[in-house]
């Protein structure tokens, strides 16, 4: 199994409400990817998470980067777009069953989590099982992420590929704090 596939219909939150709400709050729309559990928890969060710690034994080197974190996502698609972008956890529990993870172990399914610097998307290299999980597929593209740094969990909608999301203003400043700080000003000093 190929580390953080996106999924299909189940992916879909059926409560439109949460996002309604977020987007009438919402002061900029931002770029989002949704990432299923438990790739999305190893990600932000790394091999100590509690819901990636209770993971069976031997499933944990099927996905689990022998460096420890992940900071490549696999994809079967490429972008031309480099820069911030949210995290999204995708609701789908697809992967978690089929790993033996029970879904209560990551609370944050159906949530954007993080925020992270895309720098790079290439054809994949058998090197990169090391920082992605899973297993080589020469088919597929790695999307190289930076500085990923959580953020409060927000409901969202989540889609396939790319969306765009508002978020409450609490997480809008959180953004805003990680774009300031990783340098993603434009001249005049506004926030991308």
């Amino acid at each position: 199994m190929t580390g953080g596939l996106t999924g299909g219909q189940s992916d879909y939150n059926t409560n439109n409400q949460t996002n309604q709400t977020t987007m009438a709050n919402a002061t900029k729309q931002r770029k989002t990817i949704s990432i299923r559990e438990p790739f999305i928890s190893l990600m932000v969060h790394g091999a100590t998470y509690e819901g990636i710690a209770s993971l069976p034994k031997r499933y944990a080197s099927d996905f689990v980067p022998s460096s420890g974190s992940k900071d490549l996502e696999v994809r079967s698609w490429q972008t031309n777009y480099r820069g911030p972008i949210l995290l999204h956890a995708s609701r789908d529990k697809t992967t978690l069953e089929y790993f033996g993870c029970k879904a209560e172990a990551f609370p944050h399914r159906g949530c954007v989590v993080a925020i992270a610097n895309l720098i790079d998307v290439r054809p994949m290299r058998k090197q990169d099982v090391a920082r992605s999980g899973g297993s080589y597929d020469s088919s597929c593209f790695v999307w190289e992420l930076a500085d990923i740094t959580p953020i409060t969990p927000t409901p969202v909608l989540g889609k396939v590929g790319f969306f765009y999301i508002g978020l409450p203003n609490q997480q809008e400043k959180e953004v805003r704090q990680w774009l300031k700080k990783n340098g993603f000003a434009t001249s005049d000093g506004a926030l991308e």
